[in-house]
């Protein structure tokens, strides 16, 4: 009986100083952090609509668009957003760091079960890009301003829906 109350006892002690351990630790983390580490919170971060970016102050201006017949009717807004990451956590928006391109043509890319992309062939428009169109490219630019009219592709499951012209 002796025993087994010192056995649980045990237990309970090493279970508690876990959980302690795991919460003092936990919190030490945050206080170590630092916004300006140079690994993955320098990564730039995109907004995912015109909303979040004028939330997080990144907004910079409104584009000009024409829809195909077949897609006038999904609500669209293009823009350019300033480059930005993430501080203490993702509610906080810090500058971007070290980039020559500081400008995002921006825009919702998912509009119910439609998928609106950058196309392949518009990525040279830009000043730089990253991935590939229907995979969720980027165009980002040294100025807040596009150089040309750029065309976006509509898909739905696989379909092409029809195009979306923006510019300035």
């Amino acid at each position: 009986m002796r025993r087994s109350l010192i056995v649980g006892t045990t237990v309970a002690l090493i279970v508690i100083g876990v959980l302690y351990l795991f919460i003092v630790f936990s919190g030490l983390g945050w206080a170590f952090y630092d916004a300006n580490s140079p690994k993955i919170l320098r990564k730039r971060k995109l907004t995912n609509n015109i909303e979040e970016a004028k939330e997080r102050g990144v907004f910079i201006k409104d584009l000009k668009y024409k829809a195909d017949s077949t897609v006038q009717k999904f609500e669209f807004h293009p823009y350019i957003e300033k480059a930005f990451r993430y501080g203490r956590d993702a509610t906080e928006t810090l500058p971007a760091i070290n980039t020559n391109y500081p400008y995002r043509l921006g825009f919702q890319n998912q509009i119910e079960s439609v998928i609106i992309f950058i196309e392949d062939e518009e990525l040279n428009k830009f000043d730089s890009s990253a991935g590939s169109g229907y995979a969720g490219a980027s165009g980002y630019l040294r100025k807040p301003s596009l150089h040309d009219t750029v065309i976006l592709g509509v898909r739905r499951s696989g379909i092409v829906l029809g195009t979306i012209k923006v510019w300035n």
